[in-house]
């Protein structure tokens, strides 16, 4: 099969395997809000968001680390990687056990509001529960990342599938006997357990075992270095709404706009999981003609902003009507809070470039725009919030990767890869789908 081929059946079984994959979390999150609580998911959205904070903060771009090496098929090299996250895993877990171990601390002295979500007496219990899953993901197979490298996606989307529909089962047995924080926490669980087991049931276990290769360590470091430290700030940036919420809003409100969050998550996983698979095609081309990177990358970039701005311009024109269909009156008020969140996305259509700055080694990069972006949000939320209030909040969430965004432009323009024709028709391509979202609501409004 030949490399465009390639990349567009790749694209497609993540896009179509990822989309599945949402649909089944979306629909089992419409079973449990019938029988679970709104301060559970309240619970849930703050223990999440801590685990993922944590995970970000040791993110060292292993992943990428294999896809772009020339040494990304050396089995040494790959046993050193695997060796790598086994001990990162079991390192993050005991950060994520510190973390519960101080919310409790600074509950019993008072230091959160009684009604506010850190103030709940389940979220510590929760972070330990879900602490397990970064010990059972450092153990998944290597081969998940050399496959992505060659653009083999199709057992990884069975495997994530797999993973979400039993854990789905188990909210839904378990739920029938208690309807307790145990429900959501361990359903994270039983996603990690069957995933990391999957991996090696599905994929090939020729390269397993461990290994510690200086050149390889040293290797990945220096690339992984301002990764790390991007990613670190990113962790914040992607969650520091629930932070500010969790102190701010009771557990019912705090699971009011998790429903939001997962909505707009949704989303925003299955094209980051686009962009994840476009890398291996945009790396080749770094690689082997980078004369044609231009060329390939405003090709690229053209179908996959369609992709992104017309579902999300449908969203922001009717995401309170679609909640409103599909969630009882309990949860309404997140179809205002998506609306504003999906902002997000049409600001994505303007910044793939991150992915071409990655196939280009240049990490630091990642770096210096995090810093830019958490400067803004710094300075936006508390702005916001005093002029607007939590609108203000999400609003300011919604525009933080505006910040820093300069810098990949200066980038292009350095490197002879800007076409400021190409760039512009996307302005163009979110006008169409706001267009097709506001004719959408017209219809809706004359029908309900």
């Amino acid at each position: 099969m030949n490399f465009k081929n390639k990349t567009v059946l790749s694209t497609f079984i993540v896009m179509a395997g990822f989309a599945s994959g949402q649909i089944i979390r979306f629909g089992g999150n419409l079973i449990t809000t019938r029988f679970l609580a709104p301060d559970l998911f309240g619970v849930m959205a703050i223990a999440n968001a801590v685990v993922y904070i944590v995970l970000l903060f040791s993110d060292m771009g292993f992943g990428l680390s294999i896809i772009r090496s020339e040494r990304g098929e050396e089995p040494r090299f790959l046993k050193t990687v695997f060796s790598f996250k086994v001990l990162q895993g079991i390192a993050l877990s005991v950060f994520v056990y510190v973390a519960a171990l101080c919310i409790w601390g600074a509950d019993q002295f008072s230091l959160f509001p009684p009604e506010s979500t850190f103030g709940n007496k389940d979220l510590p219990l929760a972070l330990i529960i879900v602490a397990l899953c970064p010990i059972i993901g450092g153990f998944k197979s290597i081969q998940m990342d050399l496959h992505i490298r060659h653009q083999k996606i199709g057992r990884q989307t069975i495997i994530e599938l797999t993973s979400q529909i039993l854990a789905l089962l188990f909210i839904i047995g378990y739920a029938q006997f208690s309807s307790s924080i145990f429900t959501l926490a361990f359903s994270n669980v039983v996603a990690a357990a069957c995933t990391m087991i999957l991996s090696y049931v599905l994929f090939d276990r020729s390269i397993f075992g461990f290994a510690w290769d200086k050149e390889t360590i040293k290797e990945v470091l220096f690339f992984g270095k301002w990764i790390q430290a991007s990613s670190a700030i990113v962790g914040l940036l992607n969650h520091v709404d629930k932070i500010f919420f969790g102190y701010l809003m009771t557990t019912t409100q705090m699971g009011i706009y998790s429903i939001a969050s997962l909505m707009f998550a949704a989303m925003g996983n299955i094209f980051n999981r686009m962009n994840v698979t476009l890398l291996p095609a945009i790396s080749k081309v770094v690689r082997e003609k980078p004369q044609n990177l231009s060329k390939v990358y405003y090709k690229i970039k053209f179908y996959r902003d369609l992709i992104i701005a017309i579902p999300a311009s449908i969203i922001i024109a009717n995401g309170d009507i679609v909640v409103s269909l599909i969630y009882d009156e309990r949860y309404h008020q997140a179809g205002y809070f998506l609306q504003i969140m999906s902002i997000a996305h049409l600001i994505e259509c303007l910044l793939f470039k991150e992915q071409v700055i990655t196939a280009l080694g240049a990490s630091k990069v990642h770096f210096q725009m995090s810093l830019w972006r958490f400067a803004g949000v710094i300075i936006l939320i508390p702005l916001c919030y005093h002029f607007f209030g939590t609108t203000g909040i999400i609003l300011a969430f919604s525009c933080r990767r505006l910040f820093g965004s300069w810098i990949l432009y200066r980038i292009f323009i350095d490197r002879g890869i800007l076409n400021w024709f190409k760039e512009l028709r996307v302005f163009a391509v979110i006008a169409f789908g706001l267009g097709i979202g506001y004719l959408i609501r017209m219809l809706l409004t004359s029908i309900i």
